[in-house]
């Protein structure tokens, strides 16, 4: 077994501990922009219409919850995207394109992908996680070049969070006929 897919195995062994991490910082930032929005409207309520509109307390809110409520966010988008809301199995890679992967059959193979797979559906939960930050701040004074790339770490994580359906997808398109 080579160094690199002995790595990649390894920190595939703690992915779904990063998962619980990262939905555990994601709720606690949550909270922590909706209260941040609780604040905004209230300092917009006392101060009046000179301190700014009532579109930054409001994003600010719905990015907090989003980010509370992150696995309902990410069942969401995929419901979106791929028509259902449940996140592939890693193992599900192998039966959307099978003269890919019968060229290589051997069971080193197939771990190594899994765990591939498994570290690309985790770096799409961060990139979803980074886009409804981006989006958060794209309302802010200044920062409005940030909702393009908001709405493209969304979509990016979402099509990493259920790669092998995308895989899937690529080899339909792609497919000789």
């Amino acid at each position: 077994m080579g160094t690199a897919v002995g790595a990649v195995e390894a920190v595939a062994t703690y992915v779904l501990q990063f998962e619980r991490l990262l939905r555990t910082v994601c709720f606690l930032l949550g909270m922590g922009l909706a209260v941040h929005a609780l604040r905004l409207a209230g300092r917009r309520a006392e101060l009046g219409p000179q301190i700014g509109t009532w579109t930054r307390p409001a994003a600010t809110f719905a990015s907090g919850v989003a980010l509370m409520a992150f696995p309902a966010l990410v069942s969401v988008l995929l419901a979106s995207l791929f028509g259902t809301g449940a996140v592939d199995s890693p193992e599900s890679i192998f039966s959307y394109s099978r003269d890919m992967f019968d060229a290589f059959g051997n069971a080193t193979f197939r771990q190594a992908s899994t765990s591939f797979v498994l570290l690309v559906q985790l770096i799409g939960y961060v990139a979803v996680a980074r886009g409804v930050w981006f989006l958060n701040a794209s309302v802010s004074p200044g920062n409005q070049r940030m909702f393009g790339p908001g709405i493209t770490f969304l979509v990016a994580g979402s099509l990493a969070i259920n790669f092998p359906s995308f895989v899937g997808l690529l080899t339909d398109l792609f497919a000789r006929p």
